[in-house]
């Protein structure tokens, strides 16, 4: 059989078992794919050496003194920035879950600080911020274009290293906790460090008048958390 024809053929099989499968047992299988081909780039070398991998957090600050992002890393830790806009269904849905990260690292696990920046004419009521106390929540200040700076959307997050280099940038739809992408980013941040970096050659990291001294070496033991999507 002419090998183009048994691809067509094999390709129709597929699709009318794929028709006749009901609704959610084709979601699983899409699901599943999905996941699949994500963690199998995830877990490897070769994503965030491509996408993002110690790269430069822009120039980005409150009162050119304070960068959220670069006082964590000086403190040694992980840094999760959740770009999100006001009252925006999908951004609140995944609050929940992103707290409920916070809450599992805050018990010793490893130091990763959580920071929400919202777009700067869609805040963030004080209602909804007050349910989420593990999250630092800041606005783009009016005259600032924070999110073209860090080339990311509504609905991303950004992980950063502890030498607050940009690990990874997960963005739309994949940053949901459908897809438990989030938790193996921020794992592999911490547990992979010294693996997937090594010693940094790239010059020292300001903050103000200090100098973030470059530190591959530190690593935390510990396992991938898991979180439930609410």
């Amino acid at each position: 059989m002419d090998k183009r024809v048994f691809l067509s053929t094999l390709v129709l099989f597929c699709s009318i078992v794929l028709l006749t499968l009901p609704t959610p047992a084709v979601e699983s299988l899409i699901k599943n794919y999905l996941q699949k081909k994500l963690y199998k780039a995830l877990l490897t070398n070769n994503w965030p050496k491509i996408y993002g991998r110690c790269s430069k957090i822009p120039v980005w600050n409150w009162n050119n003194t304070y960068q959220p992002v670069l006082d964590a890393a000086a403190k040694g830790h992980v840094s999760v920035l959740f770009l999100t806009k006001g009252s925006s269904k999908y951004c609140t849905e995944l609050l929940p879950p992103l707290h409920q990260l916070a809450e599992y690292y805050r018990n010793g696990i490893g130091n990763v600080t959580f920071i929400a920046l919202s777009y700067r004419l869609k805040k963030v009521p004080d209602k909804i911020k007050s349910l989420y106390p593990l999250i630092n929540f800041y606005e783009e200040p009016v005259q600032s274009r924070i999110f073209s700076q860090l080339k990311a959307n509504t609905g991303h997050f950004l992980v950063y290293d502890k030498c607050g280099r940009q690990q990874y940038h997960i963005g739309y739809p994949f940053g949901s906790f459908y897809y438990n992408l989030l938790p193996h980013a921020i794992t592999n941040s911490l547990l992979h460090h010294i693996t997937l970096c090594g010693k940094c050659n790239e010059d020292e990291l300001t903050l103000g008048n200090s100098t973030l001294r470059q530190n591959t070496s530190l690593a935390f033991s510990g396992t991938s958390p898991s979180v439930t999507e609410t």
